[in-house]
Parts: C-alpha cells; structure tokens; sequence
C-alpha cells in the first residue's frame, strides 16, 4: 500500500512540478518585464531602436547566418548518412524550414521533428531515418549547450549564482558535473557504436566522428547565437562577450523551462536581469532585445513560412501535372 501512494505521490510530482515551474517563471518573468516597462517610454524605445548601428546590425546578420549554416551543416551530416543521394541544396531546404520554424512556434523537438518528416518523406527518406536525425540533432545540441554552460559557468559562476542563490562552490562542482557529463554520453555513444551493442538494442547512434563534428556545429551555432546578442548591445554597457554568453545560455535554459514558444519575455527578463543594465542603459538593452528578435527570429522565420509554403505549391503543382 506504501509503495502505491509513494509511486503514485512521485507520478503527481512528475506532473505538477515542471508545470508550476513553468507557471513560475513565466510569472517572474512577467512581474519583471512589469517594472522595467514602468521606467521606460514609448519614445525612449523608438529613439534607442533608432540609434541601434546599422553596422551593428550588419554584422549580426552575418553571425545569424552563419549559426544557420552551422546547424544545416549539423543536419547534413546525420541526413548524409541517412541517404547518400540527398543534395546539400534539398538538405539545407528541409533544415531551415524546420529549425527557422521550430525556433519560434516552441515544442522544437515536436515541430522540428514533423517539418522534418513533411518534407523528407517526399523526398524518399524513411520515417525512421528521419526520427533518428531528429534524435541525432537534439542529441548533439543538448550535449553542446551542457559543455558551454559548464564552461560558462565556470568562468563566470557568479551570474549562475546571482540566478539560482547557490554558493559559487556548488555552482563550479555542478558545472564540472555537467562537463564530464556531456563526454561521458559521448565517451558512452562510441562504446555503444565500437562494440555493436547500439544495434542490438536497436539504437541509432552515430559513428565518433560524426557525432563529434554535430556537436562541433552545434557549439558554433551557439556560440554565433550569442555573437549576434553581443553586437546589438550598447557599446557602454561595458561586458564581455564571455559574459554575454553566459547569459544568453541561462536565459534560454529557462526559456525552455517555461515552455513559452521562443522564451518569449523570460528570455529578456533574465537577460535584463543578469546584465544589471544602469537607467540610461535598460532603454538600448531592450531595443537590442527587440532587434536580437527580430532578427535572429522573426527574419528566418518568415523565410521560412515562405519556402515552406514553396515547396508545398511546387508539390502540389507537380502532382497536378502528372494527374
């Protein structure tokens, strides 16, 4: 009877938590949001959004695009194993739309994942080729962002600590957990691959090389990610990129907490919050925020939609044309 109501008070906790964690932040986030928009003006933000620098603005395009071509790259390699006839163009295709989409509706894995079977099917893909790049590619980034918030944690345990108010001692043990954590998946990965062992339990798993060059990708696509945050700040905001960094890998953490699509608002409320812009500064903070958004979101979501919505003309055109 005790192992009933234990196993039973667990599975309720199982759902209850992430939730109110969830509702909680969200909440945070929004009674923060609250009291900066409290201290700016309609025309502080028009003016700071005005006075964001075109070359700032150049440049992060530039770094949008390459973070892009680093996970279309990611894509390829596990869509390159999958089928050796797919062209580089026709992958590329299918990874944007999925990612510039995913990127912004939430459910990444979920959306990412059924973009990805839409297109790839049609393109002669097997639906179990295409679940395991999708498992390759959350795979990889996942161990990705745990080696950089390990490592950012580490250079900079005091923006962890000011987050969660935990000693900076557990912070640095947590951080080497997380590291060694991330090479003992991968160093577990090879041993399953090396020994034939994934395929008698019927795992997809990626060869070392491979996995490690996805890996590779994906922490320059973070990396590029956060570049692209970093050039739209204020020049007098007086932080580093390493700083930036580690801010932008603990506001997206908690955005996936939330479970908001893109992190909406608890990203910038933790952004703000970390950064500790002065008054003169929060209005240019914001603006970058907005432009960070637009840019790194809005932009390649748009493409997206429109080269989705492209290649569904093109097919059914093409059907019509052979009825």
């Amino acid at each position: 009877m005790s192992l009933f109501v234990s196993s039973r008070m667990v599975e309720i906790a199982r759902r209850v938590v992430p939730a109110g964690a969830a509702v909680g932040l969200c909440a945070l986030a929004a009674w923060s949001l609250y009291r900066i928009g409290q201290k700016l003006s309609l025309d502080d933000l028009r003016q700071a959004l005005a006075a964001v620098p075109r070359g700032a603005i150049l440049a992060a395009l530039a770094t949008t695009v390459a973070s892009f071509a680093a996970f279309i790259l990611q894509d390829y390699l596990a869509l390159k194993r999958a089928s050796r006839a797919l062209s580089l163009p026709r992958a590329a295709a299918g990874s944007f739309i999925a990612q510039s989409i995913a990127h912004v509706t939430g459910f990444a894995i979920l959306v990412g994942g059924a973009l990805r079977a839409r297109y790839f099917l049609a393109s002669g893909l097997a639906l179990t080729s295409i679940l395991s790049v999708q498992a390759s590619f959350s795979v990889s980034f996942g161990l990705a962002d745990s080696l950089l918030t390990g490592l950012a944690t580490l250079l900079r345990p005091s923006l962890a600590s000011e987050t969660t108010h935990l000693p900076v001692g557990w912070l640095r043990f947590a951080a080497c957990a997380l590291i060694l954590g991330a090479l003992g998946v991968f160093a577990l990965a090879t041993f399953l691959r090396r020994h034939r062992l994934a395929l008698r339990y019927n795992l997809a798993v990626s060869p070392a090389r491979t996995l490690a060059l996805q890996i590779l990708c994906s922490i320059v696509d973070i990396l590029f990610v956060a570049a692209t945050l970093y050039l739209l700040l204020p020049d007098g905001l007086g932080v580093g990129y390493v700083q930036v960094l580690a801010c932008y890998l603990i506001a997206v953490t908690l955005g996936l907490w939330s479970h908001v699509p893109a992190g909406l608002g608890v990203f910038e409320a933790t952004i703000l919050a970390l950064i500790h812009a002065p008054q003169p500064q929060i209005a240019p903070v914001v603006a970058a925020l907005l432009a960070f958004r637009a840019i790194y979101h809005l932009l390649p979501f748009a493409l997206g939609c429109v080269l989705l919505a492209m290649v569904e003309l093109g097919r059914r055109f093409a059907r019509g044309q052979s009825a």
